[in-house]
Order: structure tokens, then sequence, then C-alpha cells
């Protein structure tokens, strides 16, 4: 019914294992680490909390990170940068949609419309052509004594 422990822990976010190339972690070190990304001030917050719970009822250990170091640099922005970031960012969305590739587009098939024509089922799926036939073979296939009786019918 439930999976194991570390099953259920990747249930309720994200485990970030270390990747090659980097160190082997001591003995003290752990290899990897569960996180999970929580607004504060939101409704998330009762959720994120019985997580946690969850998290120590299974024996794990927890730290709640609220600042990340260099996390400064990216302050919050005034209503004037607010609005420039957004016209940036709507202007990258525009000049994408203007440069869209439309080398296969040919404009004089803008406008015609749909014709019905005369056909069947078995020409749309690839039958056509095709014949079924049923037959009955001349010889009755030899039965057992037992089941004579129901031919007689």
């Amino acid at each position: 019914m439930y999976g194991s422990r570390r099953q259920e822990a990747q249930r309720l976010g994200r485990i970030l294992r270390a990747k090659k190339g980097q160190p082997k972690p001591g003995p003290e070190d752990y290899n990897a680490h569960f996180y999970s990304l929580v607004s504060k001030d939101t409704a998330e917050m009762y959720f994120s909390t019985k997580r946690q719970q969850f998290l120590v009822d299974q024996g794990y250990a927890f730290e709640v990170i609220d600042k990340v170091p260099g996390m400064d640099k990216y302050g919050i922005l005034t209503k004037a940068q607010e609005k420039n970031l957004l016209a940036a960012v709507l202007d990258a969305m525009d000049n994408e949609t203007q440069e869209e590739d439309l080398s296969g587009f040919d404009p004089d098939t803008v406008g015609r419309k749909a014709g019905r024509r005369k056909g069947n089922l078995s020409g749309l799926s690839g039958g056509e052509g095709m014949v079924y036939n049923e037959y009955k073979s001349k010889q009755p296939k030899a039965r057992h004594a037992l089941f004579k009786h129901r031919d007689k019918r």
C-alpha cells in the first residue's frame, strides 16, 4: 500500500543528489538533499508544515533556509523597475513571434473551403480494393463421438 520512506519523501518535494565529478562526501556529509520551495504568507505554508512533520516522523532531519547567499542582489524592485522588466519581457516575446519561420506557408491556400467528395470508410482506412468472402468447407471437421449428436439437429 505504501512505498518506502524515501519514495514517500520524494512525493513531497525533490531530492537533489551529488553530481558526477564532485568530491566524495565524508562520513559526516550527506550526498543528497531534500528541498521544497514554499512561498511565505500563502495557504501553501499550512501544507508545508504538514510535510515537515511527516519528514520528522519518518526520521529525517530538516532545516528551513530563509536566506541564500547572494540573494540580496535580486532585491525587491520598485514599481518603475517592475514595469521596465515587464516591458522588456513582452518586447522579447514580440520579437520571437516576428522571427517565426514561415517558409512552408502558402498564402494561396488561405481562405479555401473544405469540400465534400464521395467515398467510403474502407477507402479512408486503406482497405479499398480488398474483399472479404465467407465460405463453408465442403467436408465437416471430424468430431469426437460424444459431440456427434449436436450435429444431427
